[in-house]
């Protein structure tokens, strides 16, 4: 799956459009989220666990780290997993979705015809998954959901913002987040190079990113190269970086930390962030289709730990560690919380 979507020419585009391509859904709507369950108003000092329940922990993994650990004799280190995940997730987005199904179902057919079980089973498999990413990503826009992050983003006392992005992959949420706020810099920061080179560096140049423009604070339509991106590869827990951040922000990378390394991740935030700074933090989120997918596409999505948790989940975690939670809420396929150090 390497067919890359044919791109969309920004000035073709206005406000208040929704468009396919083959990769993916355009979505420059203001109006509300499909869905935006605001969970802000939770007291969390008398919130507990006993009341919400623990986080879903996705205990099965991809055959290819079986099959790594049962070459290397020993267990698929931390580093390793990212790059895995990255690689594959990577031949999701960068599928040109409709004619990579019409591929597979070529092929599928050729095998019937030549009686070639083997492959026609291979070929199915790409057609399922194919199949499962078309109405996730393209139809549903429940992947990256903009409509939703910008209503969670939005409405911040921010101004020109430098932003950390930890964990950032291809670095969609920052790049939503700085087309709010422009003006600003973003520092992503991955641990796997093929996350910078190629997942970042081959993320849609004319993806339309729907924000604000500074001058006139009119809705403004931006692309990638608008922003201001330093892109440094290094484990998190190794970084050097001086100074502080107004917004420190993560998606999908609490969830991948069981519960006594929490703490660390919320460190993070708290080391990194200006006085009067915020945090972001989104999750995936616990719900039946989320399990579904995540169960059906393991070998894509799942080489180590993996927890789906809900909003308000999300929220105590925050909380206990020491932070205010100023907004929760769910939506698609994420949860996401906007802090503030207590």
């Amino acid at each position: 799956m390497a067919v890359y979507a044919p791109q969309i020419a920004t000035d073709e585009l206005v406000p208040e459009t929704t468009a396919l391509t083959g990769q993916y859904r355009i979505d420059l709507r203001t109006s509300p989220p499909d869905i935006y369950i605001d969970e802000s108003e939770t007291n969390w000092a008398d919130l507990r666990w006993q009341d919400i329940g623990k986080p879903v922990v996705m205990r099965r993994y991809s055959s290819l780290r079986r099959e790594w650990e049962y070459a290397h004799e020993k267990p698929m280190p931390l580093a390793t997993q990212w790059e895995y995940y990255n690689r594959s997730v990577h031949e999701l987005f960068s599928a040109n979705v409709p004619l990579e199904r019409r591929i597979a179902m070529r092929k599928m057919l050729k095998y019937m015809r030549a009686f070639d079980f083997g492959n026609i089973g291979e070929s199915l498999q790409e057609l399922h998954y194919l199949s499962i990413w078309n109405r996730l990503h393209r139809f549903a826009d429940a992947v990256w959901d903009p409509r939703g992050f910008r209503t969670l983003f939005g409405g911040l006392p921010l101004e020109k913002p430098n932003i950390l992005f930890l964990g950032a992959g291809d670095g969609f949420e920052a790049m939503q987040l700085q087309a709010l706020y422009p003006g600003g810099k973003i520092t992503m920061v991955d641990c796997d190079e093929f996350a910078k080179t190629t997942r970042f560096g081959k993320f849609p140049e004319n993806y339309p990113f729907l924000g604000k423009d500074n001058g006139s604070g009119q809705w403004k339509i931006y692309n990638k190269a608008d922003f201001n991106i330093d892109y440094i590869v290094e484990d998190i827990n190794d970084l050097n970086i001086r100074g502080k951040f107004d917004v420190v922000m993560s998606a999908g990378l609490l969830d991948h930390f069981p519960n006594m390394e929490k703490p660390g991740v919320f460190e993070w935030y708290r080391y990194y962030l200006k006085p009067g700074g915020y945090g972001i933090v989104t999750t995936p989120r616990l719900q039946g289709k989320s399990r579904l997918f995540f169960f059906t596409m393991k070998e894509i999505t799942t080489f180590g730990y993996r927890e789906l948790m809900s909003a308000r989940q999300l929220g105590l975690y925050a909380y206990d560690n020491g932070f205010v939670v100023q907004r929760c809420a769910a939506i698609k396929a994420h949860n996401g919380v906007v802090l503030q150090l207590r």
